[in-house]
């Protein structure tokens, strides 16, 4: 009913499974459950060699989880606390070199027009896949010789209205709605 991704859904359904097969295999009451409980849970991930991301994505839909069973009256409790979750290593993607580029661009502009089109609009914008795949022709303007596309209904309610900056994908772009 929120409108939450596919693949969103699918992820929440792997975790709760997850969970609520432990539960079971462990005795334990769901709605009696406390922080020490789920400590035992996020130490049988760890034992899984389970990732610090995975886990604190485990941690977060049991919290919501959690949540709907409070107001359905099945637990008094969340037993769900920030101090269960890991810190997540930070890694910082280093950018593609010169050679790796040049590479990549031989590639995309071999593709089929759209899927050309697209991967030049990322490059070019930013803007995730999920937003390319929902544009329209209607999306894509010009203002002051400028190609702009305006993104609606994006991850996190983040509408907005973004140019293509890079010359040669804003020209292979405009191109193809052209076209």
């Amino acid at each position: 009913l929120e409108r939450k991704a596919a693949n969103t859904i699918d992820s929440y359904k792997y975790h709760l499974a997850t969970f609520l097969s432990w539960v079971y295999s462990e005795n334990y009451e769901l709605g009696q459950m406390k922080p020490m409980d789920l400590l035992d849970f996020k130490e049988c991930l760890l034992r899984q060699n389970k990732s610090e991301r995975t886990i604190n994505a485990f941690l977060s839909c049991l919290k919501g989880y959690f949540d709907y069973l409070i107001l359905n009256e099945i637990a008094k409790m969340n037993p769900v606390t920030s101090l269960l979750r890991l810190k997540v290593p930070h890694y910082k993607q280093g950018r593609l070199t010169d050679q790796q580029l040049l590479h990549f661009y031989g590639y995309i502009d071999g593709l089929r027009p759209n899927v050309r089109a697209a991967f030049y609009l990322m490059l070019g914008s930013g803007v995730r896949v999920s937003e390319v795949t929902n544009l329209t022709k209607a999306d894509f303007s010009f203002e002051d010789g400028q190609l702009y596309i305006d993104i609606k209904n994006a991850k996190w309610k983040s509408d907005r209205r973004i140019p293509i900056v890079d010359k040669k994908a804003a020209q292979i772009v405009a191109e193809y709605v052209q076209s």
